[in-house]
C-alpha cells in the first residue's frame, strides 16, 4: 500500500514500491498506452493473426537482469495490440 507523506527522506523504499508521484507518472503512461489503442481500435483490423506466433515468440526470453524504462516496454507491446 502507498501512503502519502508517510516516510521520511532517511527511511529506504522498496525498489518495486516507488514514491507516489513516480507511481502517478508510471500509471499515466499505461491509461494514455490504453487510451491510445482503444482511440485507434475502428482502425484496426479486427480479426489479424498473420504474425501473431512469431510476435509472441519475442517476448519468450529470460527474465531480465536490471529494469527497462516503462515506455520502452509500452513501445514494444504497442504490437502486440494492433
Amino acid at each position: 500500500m502507498i501512503q502519502s507523506g508517510t516516510m521520511t527522506p532517511s527511511e529506504k523504499r522498496h525498489p518495486l514500491e516507488p514514491e507516489e508521484e513516480e507511481l502517478r507518472r508510471l500509471l499515466e503512461q499505461c491509461v494514455d498506452f490504453a487510451v491510445e489503442h482503444i482511440r485507434t481500435l475502428p482502425e484496426q483490423p479486427s480479426f489479424d493473426i498473420t504474425g501473431a506466433g512469431d510476435l509472441a515468440a519475442t517476448f519468450r526470453e529470460p527474465v531480465p537482469e536490471s529494469g527497462e524504462p516503462l515506455a520502452a516496454i509500452l513501445k514494444r507491446l504497442g504490437p502486440a495490440f494492433a
